[in-house]
């Protein structure tokens, strides 16, 4: 594990963004944000910050994951089949940050998870993680920085 889960409760404005969704084995996140960053590019809309990647099962399956990607974007614009544009809206947050490989992030979930349980939250929506640090940083794993994000009442 890569160190010590320190949660906060964080509040999150409405945020304009660019999405894919789409069923995919997890280990084609990266992929599938590549294509995402790409379509915004060719519709010159104007990306803000890092990737984030909201999980919408249930059970977690590595083989077929319901995901979408996302960017926040400039402003809004007109989407198509493919991409969209959608505002994620305002509201609470457990967050915490995940330091280390994609291996060892299901125990910073559990982490948070008991947290939110112990300080008497709910959870009311799926989780995010927004990818501060990647494979495309060129470090190790263990140099991997992921915000884990949990929407919370």
């Amino acid at each position: 594990m890569g160190g010590s889960v320190e949660v906060e409760v964080r509040h999150q404005e409405e945020m304009t963004v660019a999405t894919i969704r789409r069923h995919i084995p997890v280990g084609s996140t990266g992929e599938l944000i590549r294509e995402l960053r790409q379509a915004c590019e060719a519709k010159r809309v104007n990306v803000i910050g890092p990737p984030l990647a909201i999980y919408y099962d249930r059970e977690f399956n590595p083989d077929k994951t319901d995901v979408e990607v996302c960017f926040r974007v400039t402003m809004a614009f007109v989407g198509d089949e493919e991409v969209r544009c959608r505002i994620l809206p305002r509201g609470r947050l457990a967050t915490c940050l995940h330091r280390g490989g994609y291996d060892t992030i299901g125990e910073s979930y559990r982490r948070v998870i008991e947290w939110i349980d112990r300080e008497g939250y709910r959870i009311i929506g799926p989780p995010r993680e927004i990818y501060l640090k990647g494979p495309e940083s060129g470090e190790a794993p263990s140099g991997y920085q992921t915000e884990i994000q949990f929407p919370i009442l």
